[in-house]
């Protein structure tokens, strides 16, 4: 019986703390596609961490580490597309 590749995505959608100018509500989203690996691997983080293995790297979320998760994480990018709309936000708001 051969293999069975599992593939996983990682997605977070995020929203703008209070409304965006006009009236509309702004989303950001992240996602950190990849596979879930047969056993877990690594000592960091929780969840799926130990599992999931980010599309173009060998190692878990686990073995990497913080500093690439950071990097990485579909939450570190939703968070950096929300930071953009930020300046536009508090420009309206002073």
């Amino acid at each position: 019986m051969g293999a069975v590749r599992r593939r996983g995505e990682g997605r977070l959608p995020l929203g703008h703390p209070a409304g965006a100018p006009g009236g509309r509500c702004r989303t950001c989203e992240g996602t950190l596609a990849g596979r879930i690996g047969e056993q877990p691997r690594g000592a960091y983080g929780f969840g799926y961490d130990p599992l999931f293995i980010p599309e173009g790297y060998a190692q878990t979320i686990s073995e990497l580490g913080a500093g690439v998760k950071a990097r990485i994480s579909h939450r570190a990018q939703a968070l950096r597309a929300l930071k953009g709309l930020l300046p536009g936000f508090l420009g309206n708001c002073l």
